[in-house]
């Protein structure tokens, strides 16, 4: 795996949110960076998450943990869209509006169907701009 993000030009990094922070098996394969940071430099990075709130102010403790990696690389590059997190608050807004329980489960299924909606966006978006260059 990290052969392939050394070699690779756009590393996307997506985790669910515990406890307001990366997964584990993410904070893993940061720290067996550490061999080769140094030639992760120049790169774009996007950064994917999902989790049972509603607070993006909170979801901003797991974005710091990401920048936390870059700001031991040479020149990373944080790429994304805001909108995302617009569309996300929207989500939560409509979900509170129209049930009254909601359950961890359904909470998971939409935290699954707007990272895949997320990661189609980025990959369509990357694809237009690799095409227009």
């Amino acid at each position: 795996m990290i052969g392939k993000m050394v070699e690779a030009d756009v590393i996307v990094m997506a985790t669910p949110v515990y406890f307001y922070t990366l997964c584990a098996q993410m904070k893993t394969l940061i720290d067996r960076t550490c061999a080769r940071y140094t030639e992760m430099g120049g790169k774009e990075f996007y950064f994917i998450l999902t989790a049972a709130e509603e607070s993006v102010e909170m979801m901003e403790r797991t974005v710091e943990c990401f920048r936390g990696f870059l700001d031991c690389l040479d020149d990373p590059e944080e790429r994304g869209d805001p909108l995302y997190r617009d569309l996300l608050e929207l989500v939560f807004t409509h979900i509170r509006e129209c049930f009254i329980v909601i359950d961890r489960e359904f909470i998971y299924e939409i935290g699954v169907l707007y990272l895949s909606i997320a990661a189609q966006a980025m990959i369509a978006s990357l694809k237009n701009r690799f095409q227009e260059e």
